[in-house]
């Protein structure tokens, strides 16, 4: 996840499919260069297609949010019927219309949570991907595309 360019040191990650959140991790900085600062944890051992709840605190602030976990491949009988794929791209500089895609594919997912789904961006999320700062301000800026957050953690 991506901080603010003061951000140093650790953050803490709890998530749970209840509430209080029952895990907890702590992470540490990995330093690429100095206007990179990005956390990592991996999530092991989740329950298949279960809705989880999370909070992640890092130099006195936190935010919550919340995401679905893929479903158990090794069974049939947890696995989709049918596969969604979405396929798009060129999104740069427009994180209104971003927004708006993902609300459209948003309300097709809600429609037959049945399916499967998963979707292959052909590329140009941001103006320039190699500054962070576009990432924030036209990919992760909630403000802007509020329905790009939720799409992500539901597919």
């Amino acid at each position: 996840w991506r901080l603010n360019d003061a951000s140093t040191g650790s953050c803490t990650i709890q998530w749970g499919t209840t509430s209080p959140l029952a895990n907890s991790l702590t992470s540490t900085e990995t330093n690429i260069n100095n206007d990179t600062h990005r956390h990592t944890v991996d999530l092991c051992q989740l329950e298949a297609q279960a809705a989880y709840n999370y909070t992640v605190a890092c130099d006195g602030v936190s935010v919550s949010s919340s995401f679905l976990s893929p479903p158990d491949t090794t069974s049939t009988a947890t696995a989709p019927s049918s596969v969604r794929f979405f396929a798009y791209g060129d999104t740069r500089s427009h994180p209104e219309t971003h927004n708006k895609l993902a609300i459209q594919m948003l309300l097709m997912v809600e429609a037959t949570p049945s399916f499967g789904t998963f979707a292959l961006v052909s590329g140009d999320l941001v103006e320039k991907g190699g500054t962070e700062y576009f990432w924030y301000d036209e990919f992760f800026n909630p403000k802007e595309a509020p329905y790009v957050q939720q799409f992500l953690s539901q597919i």
